[in-house]
């Protein structure tokens, strides 16, 4: 009982971080984008421990298992971790290989969340096909 309810409050803590970078990278705007990267990045990194840069570079295998090491298999967790990859993405105007890579790492996690939990969401199927289509309009 005591290992659930700390579970929780872990969960419950890791879902205020994200939420928390969430809205700062939703509140930037008249910033340019290597800024709002870094502001980001700085976020990811107080909240979290994550090294944004070192872990998109990560092939997807390790990069699912460090997700996974952070944000304890949550399935809401990884959704949040998504939204905030496909945010982040939309500050790659020029790098579209850089942008690319952000949607997919967003995109594996939605469909992560789609093998984990079995279960349909219209939600999340709209992020998925709306993501599959941008990395193809960028490549």
């Amino acid at each position: 009982m005591q290992q659930r309810d700390y579970l929780l409050r872990q969960i419950e803590q890791l879902l205020k971080a994200l939420k928390k970078i969430l809205t700062a990278l939703l509140n930037i705007k008249n910033v340019d984008e290597f800024e709002k990267y870094d502001i980001i990045k700085e976020e990811l990194f107080l909240e979290l421990g994550i090294n944004i840069n070192d872990l998109i570079l990560q092939n997807n295998e390790e990069f699912l298992k460090i997700v996974e090491i952070r944000l304890l298999k949550n399935t809401l967790l990884y959704e949040k971790f998504s939204e905030i990859l496909f945010e982040t993405a939309k500050f790659y105007n020029v790098n579209l290989e850089k942008r690319k890579q952000y949607y997919s790492k967003s995109l594996l996690l939605l469909k992560e969340i789609v093998n984990k939990t079995k279960t349909f969401s219209l939600s999340i199927n709209d992020r998925i096909e709306i993501l599959n289509k941008k990395i193809s309009e960028i490549n």
